[in-house]
């Protein structure tokens, strides 16, 4: 019984699931990998390539500054396909870089650390990592002003 139930479950997802085609623009939720973004951003990006795997759909996606490393299932997207997003349709995706999609995130919200490390407070030479509750971030390296 307990099989039945799994697989009409199974079934039953699989119908809601949309599936997308190449070229397709979807919309990806910023807010879901920055929890440091107060307001929700939907990143778009371009559908360029598409799999089957354990059954599903999962699609390989690109802005328009790269090719984001990770792949998503259809669930994951917000449908944009009516959207006017002519310059990401446009886009020639062989001279995009592979980039993550914190990567492709940042980018596209324009993310700006708010601290400024402390060898640079302290005038020394800085290069660029500091940590904070674990994190590591990257901060640009900065020469201090004499």
């Amino acid at each position: 019984m307990h099989n039945h139930n799994s697989s009409s479950i199974k079934k039953n997802s699989a119908k809601r699931q949309r599936t997308y085609d190449f070229g397709d623009i979807v919309g990806l939720k910023v807010s879901d990998v920055d929890r440091t973004n107060t307001s929700s951003t939907i990143l778009p990006c371009k559908i360029i390539d598409k799999y089957v795997r354990n059954g599903e759909f999962i699609y390989t996606v690109a802005t328009k500054d790269g090719i984001i490393k990770e792949h998503f299932d259809s669930l994951t997207f917000l449908d944009l396909t009516t959207a006017n997003f002519g310059s990401l349709r446009a886009i020639n995706i062989d001279e995009l870089p592979t980039i993550t999609f914190i990567q492709a995130s940042q980018i596209y919200t324009n993310f700006k650390s708010t601290e400024t490390c402390k060898c640079f407070e302290m005038h020394r030479q800085c290069y660029g990592w500091f940590r904070r509750k674990s994190e590591v971030r990257i901060l640009f390296v900065r020469w201090p002003k004499r």
